[in-house]
Parts: structure tokens; sequence; C-alpha cells
């Protein structure tokens, strides 16, 4: 049987991605910050190359999935998650030796904003510390799997939502919504963007890992660019919530702002 190791748990992906791989009964392995008592979880407190080599040698995993991520201000705090992990997990000696498939999770906010629909051929240009990160992830991996024939892949993913996301993420609100409530949802209408469920993208992930080609970036998303107000009304209409005009303030952005996926790659595999 294979095994897959997951970078990660507790953030909304990696635990969906998970929960996705024990319903297909497949052996997983996962190593997170937390001391969870569960069947093969691994605490590592500490993320360094030595650590990472002497768990992957134990494991001997034939998937690798980096689900590991953060999003801030500070630069020193991104790449120490979003690019260092990463590296230490290709630069150690088993995956030089035994060339486990490794899928790493990019970003659309690599691309930037200089345009509206983005391929995977476009350059990266990033406006914020979080798209910086993610485009130094990038350009060493694809770097590294063209120079060592390392098998990996990068998932560029774009707007993720679910019904357990975090509170950080502005459509959290239409879950939590209630026609009752006495406090306004701000929405911004013309703020637009490649919004995808969770439960799509874990199926695309998989199918991305199992068929997609090493050394490539691959979009990930809906190739459909969505206004908030749009979104919002389908979360609550597919809950059966109905929406109360006299506590929702529509505004517009000062600028339009639009963003989304080319996904006709990902529908080649």
């Amino acid at each position: 049987m294979k095994v897959n190791l997951i970078f990660g748990y507790t953030g909304f992906l990696a635990k969906n991605l998970y929960l996705q791989l024990i319903k297909k009964k497949q052996k997983v392995f996962v190593i997170t910050r937390q001391v969870i008592k569960k069947k093969n979880f691994i605490s590592l407190n500490l993320y360094n190359k030595q650590k990472i080599g002497l768990i992957l040698d134990k494991v001997k995993p034939d998937y690798i999935w980096n689900m590991v991520g953060i999003n801030s201000v500070n630069l020193k705090k991104n790449m120490a998650i979003n690019y260092d992990l990463s590296k230490f997990i290709i630069e150690t000696d088993y995956n030089l030796k035994f060339k486990p498939k490794i899928l790493l999770i990019g970003s659309i906010a690599e691309y930037g904003d200089y345009k509206k629909k983005f391929i995977e051929s476009d350059s990266l240009n990033p406006i914020n510390n979080y798209g910086l990160s993610k485009s130094f992830q990038s350009i060493y991996a694809l770097n590294h799997a063209k120079q060592f024939k390392t098998k990996i892949i990068i998932a560029r993913v774009s707007n993720i939502f679910g019904e357990n996301m975090s509170d950080k993420f502005f459509l959290k609100k239409a879950y939590d919504y209630k026609p009752t409530q006495k406090n306004k949802t701000i929405i911004y209408k013309n703020f637009k963007r490649d919004y995808i469920h969770i439960d799509i993208v874990i199926k695309m992930l998989y199918k991305l890992m199992h068929n997609g080609a090493t050394g490539e970036v691959y979009n990930i998303g809906s190739g459909v660019a969505k206004s908030n107000f749009k979104i919002f009304r389908e979360i609550l209409n597919k809950h059966k919530v109905n929406i109360n005009m006299n506590n929702i303030e529509i505004k517009d952005n000062k600028t339009s702002s639009t963003i989304y996926f080319d996904i006709r790659k990902f529908n080649l595999i």
C-alpha cells in the first residue's frame, strides 16, 4: 500500500485532505506541531531538515503533501513557513534518493494583480509578503525538479471556502449569517475572485498528485470570477437561509478588483 505523509493538520486544507484520504482507506501519516493522540500522528515542534529527514527515512512516504502555510504581514514568518519548510523537505537525502511525489501549495497571490485572468506561464509579480514567500517556493521547487529530477508538483490555489473555514476569511460570515442579526454585514459587490469549495479543491489536488506532470505548476480554481455578494448569496441559498437586506450593507471598492484562474491546463490531466 502506498504511504501518504501530510505536513500540517490544524489548517482548513490539511484537515480536509486528511479526512478524504482516510475515507479512501489509504495509509496516512501526519506531521504536526501540536501533540495529537491519533494513530500515525507525529509531533514536530520545530521544522528543520535533519528532523524532517529522520521522519521521512522512518515513514518512507510515496506521496508527500505539504499543507502547511501562513498568511502574515511579516515577511520573515511567511518565509519560514511557506518557503523554508518546503525547502527542507525537498533537500532531504530521502527525496534525492527515492524521489517521492511532492505536492506543494502555491497561491493565486503569486501572480499579483496586473491582469484579471492568469495562466500558469504568466510572470510572477506578487504585491504582498504572502505572495512573495510562495513565489520563492515556486522558483526554488521548479529549479530543483529540473536540476535533480525530483517529483515536485505545485498547485496554485485560488480562494477556498467551506463550512468550517477560519473566521479570518470574509465568507465565514455567510456560514454564520442569521437573518435576525442586529449587526450589519458589509459586502463589496465589485470585488470578484475565483472562489472554489474545499471539497472540489481536495478532489482536484488528489487528481493532480496522481495524474499531474512533475516539475509543473497547475492552477487550482473554478476558472470563474464571482463577486462577494454573489457567492455570499449562493452559500445562503445552499443552506436555505433567507437574506435580510436590512442587515446587509453593499459597498463598492474604491477600485474594481477582479482576479481569477485559467484552469485549462488542469482540465487536460
